[in-house]
């Protein structure tokens, strides 16, 4: 499954960790295409479903308490997570959804409203009807 950590993801990887900085609240986001490493929330405007707080979209937040403790699995440490739910779709059908992303703030999708930290593709792209 495709995966990246963003540039900005990797940026606040190394403030947390090695400066100190305070870890970022962070939201889920539903994508219906993949982004580049390099995109910003300036760029989720053309790849998130909707922008927040329209036709039934929100992000959704996810915390520390989400995810499991890192284990090896072939080769390779991983997390599992809580299921979340987004919706339900209310006005319109949401196009079809390839990618998670995980950014550091509920609203907006322009530079400077956040930061776009990673992304995650879907096993099977999913689409929701009101």
């Amino acid at each position: 499954v495709e995966n990246a950590l963003m540039d900005e993801g990797e940026e606040s990887v190394l403030n947390v960790w090695l400066r100190a900085q305070t870890n970022p609240q962070k939201f889920l986001c539903l994508l219906t295409s993949a982004p580049a490493e390099t995109d910003t929330m300036a760029v989720l405007s053309t790849k998130e479903v909707y922008a927040p707080g329209s036709n039934g979209y929100s992000r959704v937040e996810i915390t520390t308490g989400d995810w499991g403790a890192p284990a090896l699995a072939s080769g390779d440490m991983k997390s599992t997570a809580a299921e979340k739910t987004f919706g339900p779709a209310s006005s319109a059908n949401w196009a079809a959804l390839t990618h998670v992303g995980l950014v550091t703030a509920s609203t907006g999708q322009l530079s400077g409203s956040g930061k776009f930290l990673l992304f995650v593709a879907l096993s099977v792209s999913h689409s929701s009807t009101p």
